[in-house]
């Protein structure tokens, strides 16, 4: 692989900062695509050399931009991580959806094929498979029953066509991310962001199984996909473990150290619910030699930390 220079779409966002920050780490030069919809310019690492052009604010949707923005800096990987991907809000604006998602993708696409030797790490998620209560490997059957996984998995076949014209990409089918800082109002951040002694919580399904993997361990996933050199392409990134809403108060609760009452809020239930998601890991463990290492118990102390920290300030 030719010099460490990355650009990353959506940069500013969750797991975009992150990435970022530990690219910087390692030693790269980063270029951030982003709109600053929902990340903001603050947040972003230090990121060196001149910062306004290396910056670059805009749609992910607007080709003319991000092929600007690619070309500029000569990437040897693009992160494509920017997505509209909370799902009301995509079952809400299901044009929009498919517009960053989709149309985004195409536009990445375009400007990394324009790019010799530069390969293309899409954050995918574990929304295209078709429901089912067990564990989904990548052979397991797609089906996604959202918008938000129709447009994911639209944007997969995009970049296998892509591959097929001679692009090098892996894609990072990402299950339920979590961490500090997740400012997108998921159910996590929902219990977290309304700790209360006297309060009642308002969710919605309380027995929906997620595999809710680390924000630190899916940024070391995707720096391995960045350097990967197997055949496979396609990998689930999760614990393989699942857990309940349910479960998700009970541990905030313990490490919060009061307990919290829950009701369940029909408004909030969402009518193609799937009742569990789940990853096998096995592929990113034998083909990557990686796996989850933060423990559930360690990553829902560190949210609340920081959630009761932020409430004190």
């Amino acid at each position: 692989m030719s010099a460490a220079r990355a650009l990353v779409t959506g940069g500013a966002g969750f797991i975009g900062r992150r990435l970022v920050q530990d690219l910087l780490v390692r030693g790269w030069e980063v270029w951030v695509v982003d709109d600053f919809s929902a990340g903001r310019r603050e947040d972003l690492p230090a990121i060196g050399g001149d910062a306004a052009d290396r910056v670059v604010q805009t749609d992910v949707a607007t080709a003319a931009a991000v092929a600007s923005a690619v070309a500029s800096a000569r990437p040897s990987v693009v992160f494509h991580l920017a997505a509209i991907h909370f799902i009301p809000q995509c079952e809400r604006d299901p044009i929009k959806t498919l517009e960053t998602n989709v149309i985004g993708t195409q536009a990445v696409l375009n400007a990394v094929e324009a790019q010799p030797g530069c390969r293309m790490v899409l954050a995918s998620t574990g929304d295209v498979y078709a429901p089912s209560c067990e564990p989904h490997h990548e052979r397991s059957p797609v089906a996604p029953s959202s918008i938000y996984g129709l447009s994911k998995w639209t944007s997969e076949r995009l970049v296998e066509r892509a591959g097929d014209r001679g692009i090098d990409y892996r894609i990072a089918r990402l299950f339920n991310v979590f961490g500090p800082g997740d400012r997108v109002p998921h159910v996590l951040p929902a219990i977290v962001n309304n700790l209360s002694r006297d309060g009642v919580l308002a969710l919605g399904r309380l027995d929906a199984v997620r595999d809710y993997v680390y924000i630190d361990d899916v940024v070391q996933a995707l720096l391995a996909l960045a350097e990967h050199k197997g055949a496979d392409r396609i990998f689930n990134v999760g614990t393989g473990e699942g857990r309940s809403v349910r479960d998700l108060v009970e541990h905030v609760a313990a490490a919060c150290g009061f307990p919290l009452a829950v009701r369940t809020d029909p408004a909030k239930v969402r009518p193609t619910e799937r009742p569990a998601l789940v990853c096998d890991p096995g592929l990113a463990r034998t083909a990557l030699g990686w796996a989850a290492r933060t423990p559930f118990e360690e990553g829902i102390r560190r949210v609340v930390a920081a959630a009761l920290e932020n409430s004190a300030t």
